[in-house]
C-alpha cells in the first residue's frame, strides 16, 4: 500500500484528518479513533460525541472519503439490503440521507465498493453487488446509480 499525501489550502484547517471511522455491526453506532490521540470515541447518548448513523448498517456497508466532491464528508453506502445512502459531514458532526436515482438497487452482504478517483483524490463510488453481479456507479454530484456492467462482460 503506497502512502497518500493531501494538501491544504493555506489556512485551511482539516481536523479530521487525525482520524479513522467505523460503522457497522447491525447497529447505528459511529466510531472514530485519533491517531495523535490513540484513543476512540463511540456514539454517546447522554454526551454526543458522534451521532448515531440514520440507520442501522450491516452487511455490504461500506464508508468512503470523496474529497474530489465533498473534502468534508465521509458516504456511507448502509448494506443491510437497504438502498440507503449517508453522508456523514466532519466538521458539523451530522448525518444526512441522499436522495439518489434508481433508488431501487439495495445492497446487502457480499456487495462491495470502492471510490473512483481523479489524481488520488475520490469522485464517485464503484459498488459490485453481491451475487448479482452487477456493477453500479453512485454519482454524488448527479445524484444517480448509474448502471455499468456486468462481471460478466468485464
Amino acid at each position: 500500500m503506497s502512502a497518500v499525501n493531501y494538501s491544504l489550502e493555506l489556512g485551511a484547517t482539516a481536523y479530521h484528518y487525525d482520524h479513522m471511522y467505523l460503522v457497522g455491526n447491525n447497529s447505528t453506532v459511529m466510531y472514530r479513533y485519533s491517531v495523535s490521540g490513540n484513543a476512540w470515541t463511540t456514539t454517546n447518548a447522554s454526551a454526543v460525541a458522534i451521532p448515531a448513523a440514520t440507520g442501522s448498517v450491516g452487511g455490504g456497508c461500506t464508508i468512503k472519503w470523496l474529497p474530489s466532491y465533498a473534502p468534508d464528508k465521509l458516504f456511507i453506502v448502509r448494506g443491510n439490503g437497504t438502498s440507503n445512502i449517508y453522508t456523514y459531514d466532519l466538521v458539523a458532526n451530522t448525518f444526512a440521507t441522499q436522495t439518489f436515482h434508481p433508488s431501487t438497487e439495495t445492497f446487502t452482504t457480499a456487495s462491495t465498493h470502492t471510490a473512483r478517483s481523479v489524481g488520488g483524490k475520490g469522485y464517485s463510488i464503484i459498488s459490485s453487488k453481491e451475487a448479482t453481479m452487477r456493477i453500479y456507479e453512485y454519482d454524488p454530484s448527479l445524484s444517480r446509480l448509474h448502471p455499468k456492467m456486468n462481471q460478466w462482460l468485464y
